[in-house]
């Protein structure tokens, strides 16, 4: 089993995961949906860096230069979060490692258009430069969620809901377990 692939760990029958209306060129990736509209993308929109970590208990969250180091930790998510509880989007020129970390969450509804909507949402594949994420045993474990992404034309027209939504570059690393118990939804739309 390669690094980037993610290991799912289900507690019964795969829950109801959803696509709309499902094109033949939509995925099941990742304990996720995502669906892509043929378009192109449009390079001329540069995103902000975003880089957060929302609800940590213990652990460490470490700034030291260009390196971005989350040790350890629980991270719990509760019913009407709408946002990530981990969320990184264009980071530059940095490396950003997250380890030995719990997400835990219950009753968390999403709905985001024009974007990714998850539990966690990294999205490195358009990096401007040596960015570099690294997630080593991290276990993310949802209950109860509705998730779901709406993309437009305009940001190329691709969409990922679910409890992890990784866009990785070559270079990026992940051990993740992903456990989805009870009523879960993951929606993603294309326009």
């Amino acid at each position: 089993m390669s690094k980037r692939q993610l290991v799912l760990a289900f507690s019964g029958v795969f829950l109801a995961a959803s696509v709309s209306h499902a094109a033949p060129n939509s995925i099941t990736d990742k304990g996720s949906v995502s669906e892509r509209k043929p378009v192109s993308e449009n390079k001329g929109a540069l995103k902000q860096e975003k880089i957060e970590v929302r609800n940590l208990k213990g652990g460490k969250l470490i700034q030291n230069g260009n390196q971005v180091i989350l040790q350890g930790g629980t991270i719990v998510g509760k019913s009407g979060d709408k946002e990530p509880l981990i969320q990184i989007e264009n980071p530059l020129n940095k490396q950003i490692i997250i380890r030995d970390t719990r997400i835990i969450t219950d009753g968390v509804t999403q709905s985001a258009k024009g974007d990714s909507a998850g539990i966690v949402v990294i999205e490195n594949g358009n990096k401007k430069g040596n960015s570099r994420v690294k997630m080593q045993n991290v276990r993310v474990t949802s209950r109860n969620s509705n998730i779901k992404a709406t993309a437009v034309a305009s940001n190329g027209g691709k969409a990922c809901a679910g409890v992890v939504c990784t866009g990785f570059d070559d270079d990026d690393e992940s051990n993740i377990i992903v456990d989805v118990k009870g009523r879960n939804t993951f929606k993603a739309i294309a326009k």
